[in-house]
Formats: C-alpha cells, sequence, structure tokens
C-alpha cells in the first residue's frame, strides 16, 4: 500500500522555521534556501514521480491532529 501525506509548501515552510530553527540561521535565509533549493527538489519530484497519482491514500496532513483522507482508492 502507497500512501502520500500531501502538505503545501507554505506549511512545509512554517514546520521548516520552527523546527530547524539554529543559533546562527534566520528566518530570511531559511526561507530564500527553501524556495531556492527545497521547493524546486520537490516540484520536480512530484512531477515526474507523481507520487500522489501513484498512492491508494492521499492523506492531507496541513494539520497533523486532524489529518483528512483526500482519496481512497482500492489495493491492487
Amino acid at each position: 500500500m502507497r500512501v502520500f501525506l500531501e502538505v503545501g509548501f507554505d506549511e512545509t515552510l512554517r514546520r521548516m522555521l520552527e523546527r530547524d530553527r539554529t543559533p546562527t540561521s534566520t528566518p530570511a535565509e531559511m526561507t530564500r534556501r527553501f524556495w531556492a533549493r527545497y521547493a524546486p527538489g520537490q516540484e520536480l519530484y512530484l512531477s515526474t514521480a507523481r507520487p500522489r497519482d501513484r498512492a491508494h491514500i492521499v492523506i492531507d496532513n496541513t494539520d497533523p491532529a486532524q489529518p483528512k483522507v483526500v482519496r481512497s482508492a482500492g489495493l491492487p
């Protein structure tokens, strides 16, 4: 079974800023790196591997306390 947890880039950035902050990092630099490196890499992965299309279950995990099943397909 393949499960895809879906979270938008804005929420991913918010989580990263909270989780990965170090004494020497700044939110501005982290945000710049996110949009320059992480987001394009994810876009490439999402467009080539198409994990959402291949998943049996897609879950909107924007709010981890209340995940929502977006799609549930039968298993092969």
